[in-house]
């Protein structure tokens, strides 16, 4: 007999400190003892909305008011079938309560333990310890400079770049990446390599690839590993739709702002306005691209996003 599918509606809520709500389950319910992501089940005829409103009402005493799909995870337990429909909350009204005699408390996404929640809740934590700062590389006629980038963003302790260099044919870029992979193998960097220019299948040191929009419509699946970061760029709905079907670990959302380069000047600009918008649309972390600097931090974390990536920004922000 197939196991009933229990469809549960999750929320993320975040202060203004990046820290995340948790609450402790009570030991004498499924999965008892363990730390989650407050939420529950949607009722029949509920959308996800309505359900995460009723549960934080009932929880936690708060209305949440700004809130952004962010994953969806089917996990098979022994017993049942969940999926969880994951929801960032970036505002609410309240001030959270356990109004159910449960413990709550804060906590950065950097110290959860996987032992400490459900088995099912482990794509949500990676998902949650993406950087907010993602930088990636300038244009360079030399590989010195790179280099030298690439150190300073080792020290600086940056968690993931984007090895972009769009000027090298196929064989350049090859070379020039194996020697910057190999420079950060050494350190927690991980790089991500341009899909298209990169035989990434050929290697297994590679914990990352990137591909454009022109590679999603080529792709039919996944193409790495699920401990492969697989990312991608896209500029509207349509390419954010398919970057979910394909399985994508997050995206780059652009361009946010103009930036004056002929690709970018063709595209148009998105407002945050229209970011936010896209931002709905999809169950993916988003990274707000083109034009954002330090500042619009802030403004992108309330619209939905997980962070800013960029090129010039990062020669002096640190993560």
């Amino acid at each position: 007999m197939s196991q009933k599918l229990v469809h549960v509606a999750v929320g993320v809520v975040k202060n203004n400190f990046n820290q995340v709500l948790i609450s402790l389950r009570h030991r004498d319910v499924h999965q008892g003892g363990l730390w989650e992501f407050p939420g529950g089940k949607v009722e029949p005829g509920e959308n996800v909305q309505a359900a995460l409103c009723r549960e934080f009402k009932e929880e936690l005493g708060i209305s949440p008011t700004r809130v952004f799909p962010f994953k969806k995870i089917l996990h098979q337990y022994s017993d049942k079938k969940v999926l969880l429909d994951v929801w960032i909350i970036t505002a609410f009204d309240g001030e959270p309560q356990g109004l159910e005699g449960q413990k709550i408390q804060w906590q950065s996404a950097e110290m959860f333990k996987y032992d400490d929640f459900p088995k099912a809740n482990r794509p949500i934590i990676d998902a949650l310890r993406l950087p907010l700062y993602l930088p990636i590389t300038p244009q360079s006629s030399d590989f010195k400079s790179l280099e030298k980038l690439l150190l300073q963003w080792i020290r600086a302790k940056h968690a993931v770049a984007y090895f972009c260099q769009n000027q090298l044919g196929r064989d350049l870029y090859q070379e020039w990446f194996v020697r910057a992979n190999q420079l950060c193998l050494k350190s927690g960097l991980v790089l991500l390599a341009d899909g298209e220019k990169y035989s990434y299948k050929d290697d297994l040191s590679v914990r990352g690839i990137h591909v454009n929009p022109e590679a999603l419509v080529m792709l039919n699946g996944r193409p790495v590993a699920e401990n492969v970061f697989f990312a991608a760029s896209c500029h509207n709905q349509e390419e954010l739709e398919r970057a979910q079907r394909l399985g994508v670990d997050f995206v780059f959302l652009s361009p946010v702002k103009p930036i004056g380069e002929e690709r970018d000047r063709a595209l148009g600009s998105l407002s945050w306005a229209d970011f936010e918008s896209l931002a709905q649309t999809v169950s993916l972390p988003t990274y707000a691209l083109g034009g954002v600097s330090e500042p619009d931090l802030d403004e992108a974390l309330l619209r939905g996003a997980v962070g800013i990536a960029g090129v010039t920004i990062f020669n002096s922000v640190s993560s």
